[in-house]
């Protein structure tokens, strides 16, 4: 096995990038406080289920209209956090890497970001297929140990067993003209 590792470098981290995202700081805080207690805590206390071997990790669900800040809060909080991110992960192609991805954030204490994570949320049906998917990340989600960001623009319709697992959920609102015009200007001056 061969590896390139002429342009390997560390990484300069930006951790104030959290404070872009333009969103309430009432939602804000509790994501970031909620994170930085999960990261100090060590693997011996983790967020304890009574279930001996269940996950210790935390889950958030963000959920709204497309361009609000979902995808960008659970990013900028990676990398304000010091964190890798692994996102990048399509949910209708995920099932069979399933496991393998969420062992892999674990490994490497990603953020995972599940983005347009319907499939998951979805309330199950007569769909045998879909119940399969569900049951599946279910059981994922329960032994998972890390950090987990789910986004999607439902506002309802979501399996209760999923949403039991979810610490934390939040409501993104459209942007008010104020907040639409302070992200045009931020990505204008990049």
């Amino acid at each position: 096995v061969e590896f390139a590792v002429t342009n390997i470098c560390d990484v300069e981290w930006n951790p104030s990038s959290i404070d872009d995202v333009r969103i309430p700081e009432s939602q804000k805080m509790p994501i970031l406080a909620l994170t930085k207690t999960y990261l100090q805590c060590t693997p011996e206390d983790g967020f304890k289920d009574l279930v001996q071997g269940k996950g210790r990790g935390i889950n958030f669900l963000l959920h709204g209209p497309p361009g609000v800040g979902k995808t960008l809060t659970a990013e900028t909080l990676a990398e304000s956090s010091r964190i890798p991110l692994c996102t990048g992960l399509d949910p209708v192609k995920v099932e069979p890497i399933l496991k393998t991805i969420f062992k892999i954030a674990s490994r490497w204490k990603a953020l995972l970001l599940l983005d347009e994570a319907d499939v998951f949320l979805a309330q199950r049906s007569e769909n045998v297929q879909l119940n399969t998917l569900v049951s599946v990340f279910l059981r994922e989600l329960g032994q998972y140990d890390g950090i987990l960001f789910l986004t999607t623009n439902r506002l309802q319709g979501f399996d209760e067993a999923v949403l039991s697992r979810v610490h934390l959920a939040l409501r993104y609102e459209p942007l008010k003209q104020e907040a639409r015009m302070a992200v045009w200007k931020y990505f204008l001056d990049q």
